[in-house]
């Protein structure tokens, strides 16, 4: 308990997270083709308001959706203690078939078994490890962050998180 009454619990923080982000822009997730490596990069930045590329290098929390049929579907929710890009370009590996033996990332795994591709329409969103941490800091600290994307992941009915929160 706190001052102003019981401290928040996972679900209350993946709500506020939820609320958080609803408004922040989709980032698309491309694949490049890079000529000079001859090999496919994989392209995930946003643009910030001058029009610059934004790195997704950093600790946090994703989710990663697929639009089909013109509506989007949870496919993933994840997070990172190093940096987001690195889990997204692994979830990306995944559905391509090309993890190499020391890696690996079940969530992918799973979604290529039922025919999701890289090609496809996919999309993240995020939320800095700084800005999670600023929603609820007696939270954070006590607790950190961890699990905290099982309990997003149900209230977003993802469909490939294989651990969640109950």
């Amino acid at each position: 308990n706190t001052l102003f009454g019981p401290r928040n619990g996972y679900k209350d923080v993946a709500k506020m997270v939820i609320k958080q982000t609803i408004n922040d822009p989709f980032i698309r997730v491309i694949r490049d083709f890079d000529k000079s490596q001859s090999h496919k990069t994989l392209s995930l930045y946003y643009l910030d308001k001058n029009g610059e590329k934004v790195s997704l290098g950093h600790p946090g929390l994703y989710v990663i959706y697929r639009k089909i049929k013109g509506k989007l579907e949870c496919l993933y929710v994840g997070q990172s203690g190093y940096s987001i890009h690195n889990r997204v370009r692994r979830f990306m590996q995944a559905l391509e078939g090309t993890l190499r033996h020391d890696e690996s990332h079940p969530g992918g795994e799973w979604a290529a078994m039922d025919g999701v591709k890289s090609s496809d329409q996919l999309y993240v969103k995020v939320m800095h490890l700084d800005d999670v941490k600023s929603l609820d800091e007696e939270f954070y600290n006590d607790i950190g962050y961890q699990r905290l994307d099982e309990y997003i992941a149900v209230i977003l009915r993802s469909k490939y998180n294989i651990r969640r929160g109950r």
